[in-house]
């Protein structure tokens, strides 16, 4: 069933919302999501599945080889890992819920208790880092020297295709053993090679291309023209936040506080620009488009590279859990 999309209509330049306006004489909702791929299931086995997780628990592991590495030669470190830091990213294609909630995470908290994405690396740190630096501090200039050779190594930027592992230092040798399914072997860097091409493949194809063209078009008409890439609507609101005036030390809680009538109208606008966002894609019909175009090109790459594919994959999962 279709219907008019009705969406707030904001200023490219300011925080005002000014009106509405209709996307579109039939507009139907966003369509069902697309299966997942065969070339994706390879790509999860590959690559490994975090199972929800926004870190990679592997990172907890690794940080604790070090701490041990570092121990056996004579100095402390504590593992540098936040199991709940969150996972900053933008959405494949935005959805309406997700407009609705939190617009592009800019301005608006992605989770709860998470700072948006606008001032996400203002203040505070990772977990471990001020006991580390604390540590550091409290070292002779040689020994602080000899602490950072057996963290990072002292291998020259032009040796380091023939240097040992061992060269690399504690914290090179512990993420090299602990992500070694990372290292893609000779015999599979054709595959990965048509991985990575498949994905510039599928923004670059005529339809895609027009699709996204369409998206452009109806933005501007609703008031954000300008915009090219199909993730530029949060520039929107970028311009809009370089206006205010946050100090480099404030944390988001003081910002909402200080700021709160500023903060409420940049939310807003993100929002509006978000929602606004949503219903150009549908407008443009970009996701029915996009998604198969993108299953054609994934098809291609699993039929030319599928013995290949099956192989990278048990291989990955074998070195996976040999270092659990």
């Amino acid at each position: 069933m279709c219907s008019n999309v009705l969406v707030g209509r904001g200023a490219a330049a300011g925080l005002a919302v000014v009106g509405l306006v209709t996307l579109g004489a039939c507009t139907a909702g966003p369509p069902e999501p697309a299966p997942v791929s065969e070339l994706a299931a390879y790509e999860t086995r590959i690559w490994g599945d975090l199972g929800g997780a926004t870190v990679d628990p592997r990172q907890g592991e690794a940080e604790e080889r070090i701490a041990a590495c570092m121990a056996a030669a004579g100095f402390e470190y504590t593992p540098q890992v936040d199991p709940d830091r969150h996972q900053y990213s933008v959405p494949t294609v935005l959805t309406r819920e997700h407009a609705e909630a939190f617009g592009y995470g800019e301005t608006i908290p992605p989770a709860p208790g998470v700072t948006p994405g606008r001032w996400a690396l203002q203040v505070g740190g990772i977990p471990g880092e001020a006991e580390n630096e604390e540590y550091r501090s409290s070292l002779s200039a040689q020994a602080e020297e000899e602490y950072w050779v057996a963290l990072n190594g002292d291998v020259a930027p032009d040796e380091a295709e023939t240097a040992a592992l061992e060269d690399f230092g504690c914290h090179g040798r512990a993420y090299a053993e602990v992500y070694a399914d990372l290292e893609v072997p000779a015999a599979f860097r054709d595959a990965e090679a048509a991985i990575r091409k498949a994905g510039h493949d599928v923004e670059l194809d005529p339809e895609v291309s027009a699709a996204v063209d369409r998206w452009s078009g109806c933005m501007a008409d609703a008031g954000y023209p300008g915009l090219v890439g199909r993730h530029d609507g949060v520039n929107v609101v970028v311009d809009a936040a370089n206006d205010l005036p946050v100090p480099p030390d404030m944390s988001f809680d003081e910002i909402a506080e200080v700021y709160a009538t500023e903060l409420a109208a940049l939310q807003d606008l993100e929002r509006t620009v978000a929602l606004t966002d949503v219903a150009c894609l549908e407008d443009a019909d970009f996701v029915a488009t996009w998604d198969r175009v993108k299953g054609e090109i994934d098809a291609r790459v699993v039929e030319t590279y599928r013995e290949d594919l099956e192989a990278w994959a048990a291989w990955a999962e074998e070195l996976r859990a040999a270092a659990s």
